[in-house]
């Protein structure tokens, strides 16, 4: 499902989150990108894009799905050598056109600081970002019946196993 049908920009010029998506479940849906490291997702009228440092470029391009896939590291060129934290970001934001965001309550509060230094309007987006997730793709409905399967076996194994212990010297 893309998550550009349901959210409501409400005037920003885009959604944007930064976290990992093995801790935020949201960015993993919204991606379809499993990674440990935080990467920046942003989802404007016209489509979305990831940005990933280059060691998670080709994982991310394979992974990612409905949005492009850019390098962190073209940004950084940009903004010459010991940039001021934030100014990767801003460069991004601005090579984008994106002025005002939508940030989820739990968005990096320095960051949202060093943005908002920059000239960039930032607004808490509604909870939940993405409602549609509650609906569940085929593909999620036969993960969670085989994670719900091996569980059962597990269980039936655990049970088994108590059922034919010994205690010795009792």
């Amino acid at each position: 499902m893309n998550p550009m049908r349901s959210l409501s920009l409400n005037g920003a010029d885009a959604l944007m989150m930064i976290g990992d998506s093995e801790r935020n479940c949201d960015l993993f849906w919204a991606t379809g990108f499993r990674a440990p490291d935080p990467f920046v997702y942003v989802m404007a009228k016209d489509g979305a894009f990831v940005a990933v440092k280059d060691l998670e470029l080709d994982r991310a391009r394979q992974q990612v799905r409905n949005a492009d896939v850019v390098a962190i590291s073209t940004y950084e060129k940009r903004v010459g050598d010991s940039p001021p934290a934030g100014a990767v970001l801003a460069e991004l934001l601005r090579h984008h056109g994106l002025q005002r965001l939508l940030v989820p309550d739990d968005f990096p509060l320095g960051t949202a600081d060093r943005l908002r230094q920059a000239g960039f309007e930032l607004q808490l987006a509604p909870a939940p970002l993405f409602p549609q997730r509650a609906v569940k793709r085929e593909d999620e409905i036969e993960a969670i019946a085989s994670a719900q399967q091996a569980a059962e076996a597990g269980m039936r194994a655990a049970f088994d196993a108590i059922g034919n212990a010994s205690i010795e010297g009792a």
